[in-house]
């Protein structure tokens, strides 16, 4: 019973870890969205439709991995395989999405075309 126990709380401790640092990534990727949204608006016009583009991808994904996390909490099962798969699939997809926005907004602030 106290391997089971020790496996059941390290499981929960690791959980845990990984929902600290998804949190974490999401609150960077939010400021650097915060940091753009700011740029943008002190930007020129196109900047800011590109800016807007962003807020269209980036904000529907941010939307859906949070959502996962507030479940992931929720649920008493923390160690449903399909959740757990559920909230990497959205999290692999939100990460994409910043990346290739990120890289785009830079190459436009280093005045290449993207």
């Amino acid at each position: 019973m106290g391997r089971t126990m020790r496996t059941d709380k390290d499981k929960t401790t690791k959980m845990a870890e990984t929902m600290d640092a998804i949190e974490a990534e999401l609150a960077e990727m939010r400021t650097r969205l915060e940091q753009l949204r700011v740029t943008g608006s002190l930007g020129k016009m196109e900047l800011r439709d590109r800016l807007h583009a962003f807020n269209d991808a980036f904000d529907p994904a941010y939307r859906r991995a949070q959502q996962a996390i507030a479940e992931l909490a929720r649920s008493g099962v923390r160690e449903s395989r399909t959740l757990a798969r559920s909230v990497e699939a959205g999290w692999n997809e939100l990460r994409k999405t910043h990346r290739e926005l990120s890289a785009q907004a830079d190459r436009e602030r280093a005045g290449r075309p993207s």
